[in-house]
């Protein structure tokens, strides 16, 4: 790289360049509004909570949300649930879903947290806000029936139903009143007895005595800051297990308090505002206790809809399914319009109990359930490979199938449905214009199903754009690949398709791969730069000349030529660690994806065991050419010789060596694991290229700075010349992101060897 150039500056010059402040916006932003409410119109996404559909965002951030309000308005919901919003239970640096999602259900206190996987309370704001510019409503999970407990280790019977020491700083109003704030019964919950039911310990935390003013007090507080901050609704955790006022002689106000203050204080401070309240009641309502005692104030969960349906799809089983679709109308106790149902949540997910099955039949419950009338219907967003506070690396909520029964769903409110089945397929009419049909033992294939009462005609197939056929109430088709057809009268959606998803990249560049379904074209727009259109499938390359650490938005539009639908993903680029160390893995023993890698060096300094993150690791990336998962090792553990290495698939059903062994020695050198050899190799991510370096202040970059390169961005500045990626790099001397006249002036003052504030010319910078 040359030295600078000394160049005499004219003082006239500088001040003349100082006078003409031509400010040119930055080159990283973001994109421009592509009209949210017109989104949200393409899916019908109702003002009503109970009438429309549910995503569970488990365990995303307020900004992750945020990020996917595009995608999850394409898809269909018109409300967000989010994880619980209080202060976590031993909240800390580890991030992985296994060991950390259930704290947010141990709460400290009746207050939006400040430490949390989830955000702050001013990004709660902020994704309620930007929400509602979609018409999307946002719901948050409360836990008002009990606090954390004092376990702090496996086993510790000792402090079952014992509050946890650290709320004494986090609440101490409750922990310095705890003969008014817990209940006094000292055994774990149950359905056997209206005491063992609403003052049981539930997961063995201390029971709240929701009865109490105290503790209403405290619940209608938080329920207020959240409203405050935008919040439509609640979703109460545990709803079971707090009495209603039919409950005898352990009966109380809460619920009816509760919801009328907030209700109120909604209404008074937000214009007439409205709040949705549904509370989790799972299988029964416990001995003598009946769901309509709830009914009057919230509505509630039927677990046992979605939890049967999804048993009898996984058999095969097409009249059980329907029978079991349908089964809330047989409950006199229960009203549909009172009622939440799911193909699976995330009790049932992380309990195991449906994380095994395969997400085609969580889609052919979901379209068997979502489909009803008057009911609400909530998707669980599978965690995947994500961590604490990511958007779930399963996509199944958005996949196309999923999006258009909840448009189904949206389309049909307030018509009545019908139920039934067919051989192996099972349906759910609505009216006499339109229907769901799940193949529930195969896949594609060809379908006629008869007394579905629906009238005479052609109809279309929105998942696959097939026509079907009705005569004389039999419909006639092929179901495609996902097993599902969602037919009426509608045009199939328009839509992209991306071959990268939202995430992280590394290197300088990202090759994305777009195309097109049931649409004619499209367009696609890099953060603010203009729309391109394309037709057929095109390939767009992104990163170019940005800076590592950025965040790139790519903007898709598709359109049939009537209709057209808007879908967001954001990249974010990230620099490789530049070592050429990897430690590499091929799966071999067909292990459960994701994987990780966790390294330790306990040796180097005895007392002081250095890891490159807490347990699991870091998640290793995939190479297609090879087939190998890989990560790239930091310099201090190549520079150890005590690295020790330990691969897993983060659940940690799977990892090797086991973590009471001794770890794999990395000996500074690429390795490759396949089942349980670890074998030396040489190796290179396919793709991935080296960080180009621009030298600040050399916009023409000829490696020298001189009144040159200050005459260029000049000239660029008053709109007479134009520059490449890497030329506005360069430009931007004082890193603002703003590329004006100052940039051009401290140029000039380098090139004269005279120093200035703010000015990193001469410094090289990675892109």
């Amino acid at each position: 790289m040359k030295t600078k150039t000394s160049k005499l500056i004219s003082l006239v010059l500088i001040l003349c360049m100082l006078m003409s402040c031509l400010a040119i916006t930055g080159f990283t932003v973001n994109a421009k509004d592509t009209g949210k409410a017109a989104v949200a119109a393409e899916s019908k996404l109702q003002e009503n909570v109970q009438d429309g559909v549910i995503l569970h965002a488990f365990n995303w951030s307020y900004n992750t949300i945020k990020e996917n309000l595009p995608a999850i308005v394409a898809a269909g919901y018109s409300t967000v649930q989010t994880s619980p919003v209080q202060q976590p239970k031993d909240y800390g640096d580890w991030f992985n879903v296994a060991d950390q999602w259930h704290k947010l259900y141990q709460p400290l206190s009746f207050s939006i947290a400040s430490e949390t996987w989830l955000g702050t309370k001013e990004e709660l704001a902020s994704l309620c806000e930007e929400a509602h510019k979609y018409g999307v409503k946002i719901i948050c999970d409360i836990v008002a029936n009990h606090l954390a407990n004092n376990i702090t280790k496996d086993g510790d019977s000792a402090n079952i139903g014992v509050l946890y020491s650290k709320i004494a700083d986090t609440d101490p109003e409750i922990y310095n009143n705890q003969k008014d704030a817990l209940h006094s019964y000292k055994n774990e919950a149950g359905d056997s007895s209206v005491q063992s039911v609403v003052q049981g310990y539930v997961s063995q935390c201390p029971d709240l005595n929701t009865g109490s003013e105290l503790i209403q007090n405290q619940v209608i507080g938080l329920l207020e800051s959240c409203v405050d901050c935008g919040v439509d609704g609640f979703r109460f955790d545990a709803a079971k297990h707090i009495e209603t006022p039919d409950d005898g002689t352990y009966a109380s106000n809460f619920w009816p308090n509760v919801t009328s203050t907030t209700s109120k204080y909604a209404s008074d401070k937000y214009n007439g505002k409205t709040l949705y309240y549904y509370g989790e009641i799972l299988n029964t309502c416990g001995n003598g206790r009946k769901a309509s005692a709830y009914t009057p104030y919230i509505n509630v969960t039927d677990n046992a809809v979605g939890n049967s349906t999804l048993s009898a799809v996984k058999k095969g089983a097409a009249t059980n399914a329907a029978e079991n679709a349908d089964s809330h109308r047989l409950s006199s106790d229960l009203a549909s319009k009172n009622s939440v149902l799911w193909a699976e949540s995330h009790d049932t997910y992380m309990g195991g109990e449906s994380k095994s099955v395969k997400d085609e039949n969580i889609i052919k419950a979901w379209a068997l359930v979502a489909a009803q009338s008057d009911a609400t219907s909530l998707f669980f967003a599978r965690p995947g490979d994500a961590l604490m506070g990511q958007a779930a690396g399963d996509t199944t909520w958005k996949s196309t199938a999923v999006s258009e029964v909840n448009k189904f769903h949206n389309a049909f409110v307030g018509t009545a449905d019908k139920t039934g089945a067919s051989g192996s397929i099972a349906y759910v009419a609505r009216g006499d214009k339109g229907i769901v049909l799940v193949n529930c033992n195969g896949m594609e294939g060809e379908v006629s199903v008869a007394d579905t009462g629906l009238a005479d005609g052609t109809y279309t197939d929105t998942v696959t754009g097939n026509q079907f056929t009705v005569s004389g109430g039999t419909v006639t088709g092929t179901i495609g690949s996902t097993g599902v057809a969602v037919v009426y009268d509608a045009k199939p959606t328009p839509v992209n398709t991306v071959s990268v998803d939202s995430g992280i990249f590394k290197g300088q560049t990202l090759k994305v791969t777009l195309g097109l379904v049931f649409a004619t074209s499209g367009t696609y727009q890099i953060d603010d730069a203009e729309p391109v259109e394309y037709t057929g499938s095109t390939d767009v390359v992104l990163g170019k000349g940005v800076e590592y650490g950025s965040t790139i938005t790519l903007t898709l539009t598709a359109t049939d030529g009537e209709q057209k639908t808007t879908a967001v993903y954001k990249y974010v680029k990230t620099a490789t660690k530049g070592t050429g160390v990897y430690v590499c893995y091929e799966n071999k023993s067909n292990w459960t994806e994701p994987f990780y890698v966790y390294m330790y060096d306990e040796l180097t300094t005895p007392g002081n065991t250095v890891t490159n993150a807490a347990w699991p690791g870091e998640k290793m990336d995939y190479d297609a050419e090879t087939g190998y998962y890989y990560y790239e090792v930091s310099q201090n553990f190549i520079d150890s010789a005590n690295t020790m290495v330990i691969i897993n698939n983060n659940n940690g059903n799977k990892q090797y060596p086991a973590r009471d062994e001794p770890g794999l020695l990395l000996e500074g050198k690429t390795h490759l694991m396949s089942r349980k050899d670890w074998t030396e190799i040489s190796f290179t991510p396919a793709g991935l290229t080296e960080p180009v370096k621009v030298l600040v202040g050399d916009v023409d970059l000829d490696e020298d700075i001189n009144v040159k390169d200050a005459t260029l961005l000049q000239l660029y500045v008053a709109h007479l010349s134009t520059l490449n990626d890497e030329q506005l790099i360069a430009a931007d001397t004082d890193f603002s992101k703003v590329i004006d006249v100052k940039d051009a002036t401290l140029i000039q003052l380098y090139a004269a060897n005279l120093q200035s504030t703010g000015s990193h010319v001469g410094e090289e910078k990675e892109i």
